[in-house]
């Protein structure tokens, strides 16, 4: 199969650039994750005022439960000792890793498809079609795994501060509908340009 798909060689060379820095990217996130793994329980958190590392456990808890943990010294130490479980500590780790796999599938797919597409080939196209639809389910993925693992690991803290297990579920709607309108819109962009692609290399045989 093939195309008439080409890019300048300025914008060939842009396209291989930014894909290299898009498969930098998840080496970096890499590296800050397994930093937030160690002992300590440090996260990497951005905001518009700081970026750091900083023991950012308590943030996932609702705050009805971070008020009782700031309030008493007997929340407090059971908390301590709830952290200090060796599950609930594997529990965490593997929740900040799974956290950001799927955006990191995400920039490595996107990262190879800008690289075929600098290729200068005339299949360029062609072969960066597949890793822009994987891109899109990986969009889909993040949306989906956002909520869920910020729910996963509040149920994972709570026993520590009630005392017993129980259902907690963080889920912003606004957002979450946001994100899947983007992740579906990207997944349907590379049906419509696989749908495109095949149809002119069919038109290219008739010819």
């Amino acid at each position: 199969m093939s195309d008439s798909y080409s890019l300048s060689n300025s914008q060939a060379r842009a396209c291989r650039v930014v894909g290299a820095l898009f498969l930098l990217a998840p080496a970096f996130m890499m590296a800050l994750t397994v930093a937030a793994a160690l002992p300590g329980g440090a996260e990497v958190i951005c905001s518009k005022d700081d970026c750091g590392y900083y023991d950012a456990v308590k943030e996932a808890l609702p705050d009805e439960s971070r008020m009782k943990l700031d309030t008493s010294k007997a929340v407090e130490a059971r908390f301590e000792r709830h952290l200090d479980d060796p599950w609930v500590t594997a529990g965490l780790d593997t929740l900040s890793v799974g956290e950001f796999v799927p955006g990191w599938a995400l920039a490595i797919f996107v990262g190879i498809a800008l690289r075929r597409l600098g290729a200068r080939s005339r299949d360029g196209l062609v072969a960066a079609l597949p890793w822009l639809r994987r891109a899109g389910w990986a969009a889909l993925a993040m949306a989906v795994a956002t909520p869920l693992i910020a729910s996963l690991r509040a149920m994972l803290l709570l026993p520590g501060i009630d005392g017993y297990r129980s259902w907690y579920f963080v889920v912003d709607a606004g957002v979450l509908g946001q994100n899947l309108m983007l992740a579906f819109a990207a997944i349907a962009v590379g049906w419509a340009l696989s749908a495109g692609s095949r149809a002119q290399a069919d038109i290219a045989e008739i010819i």
